[in-house]
């Protein structure tokens, strides 16, 4: 029997909708530079949100929210994910896309999505455009993957993996071209979504802190992996993940 793949689209009015998406990790980079702002220590300040309530985590959001407002066109130095993300498009051809999706991949943690709440509404209120593309922005939570001690660490690894090639996965089958940035996070994060990004031959952008721009990873060459390896290394991936959804 012949087995015929579907791609699926987006058509608006009967015309395709081709969208540049760009998966992007999280780290704690906009707390701590909040922190300095307010003369607290970094990481005690970041420690602390662990501790606050639901009403006090809402409180503290306004308040990052209003100090990143307050920074007026200087507003890239309070976030590696900002500064990275806006690098990368200014880099990028938006000419061939219709609208810009940003997915930022964040830790089970209530520091992770305070900083997933602060620049969703960021990007919702103050940038919800770049170069006249409208841009939509979401998040997903890597559950497990949190900072208590390096088991909880490293245990949440595997499913920022899987999640990070399913999305890529996802909206390449349906026509988009996908961008991942492995700037933000912490280092494990960052080679953990760099690997699985180079093996689906996705481009792959990092900005390090003394740069001015992101800089573009260079593919893993076909002699070291081939495409039969990636497609296979992907396929595990995704069986790991579903099988994970069935556990939980």
């Amino acid at each position: 029997m012949r087995l015929i793949k579907y791609r699926f689209y987006v058509f608006v009015r009967g015309v395709r909708m081709r969208k540049l998406v760009i998966i992007s990790t999280v780290g704690a980079s906009l707390i701590t530079n909040y922190a300095k702002y307010v003369k607290a220590d970094p990481w005690r300040f970041l420690d602390s949100i662990d501790m606050m309530s639901q009403e006090e985590i809402e409180e503290l959001k306004v308040e990052i929210l209003n100090y990143l407002r307050s920074l007026g066109e200087n507003f890239l130095k309070a976030s590696a994910e900002l500064n990275s993300i806006i690098g990368i498009l200014q880099m990028a051809d938006l000419s061939r896309f219709d609208e810009i999706e940003l997915m930022f991949i964040i830790s089970d943690t209530k520091q992770g999505c305070l900083i997933a709440e602060v620049l969703t509404e960021f990007f919702m209120k103050q940038l919800n455009e770049f170069n006249g593309k409208k841009l939509k922005v979401y998040y997903d939570v890597v559950s497990g993957l949190s900072y208590v001690d390096a088991e909880h660490a490293t245990r949440g690894l595997p499913t920022l993996a899987a999640k990070i090639a399913m999305w890529i996965k996802n909206k390449r089958a349906m026509g988009h071209e996908v961008i991942v940035n492995v700037t933000g996070g912490f280092k494990a994060e960052s080679i953990y979504a760099a690997l699985i990004s180079l093996i689906a031959e996705t481009p792959t952008y990092y900005m390090h802190e003394k740069f001015k721009k992101a800089i573009r990873l260079p593919p893993i060459a076909s002699e070291i992996i081939s495409k039969e390896e990636r497609e296979i290394i992907l396929e595990i991936i995704k069986k790991f993940y579903d099988d994970l959804k069935k556990v939980r």
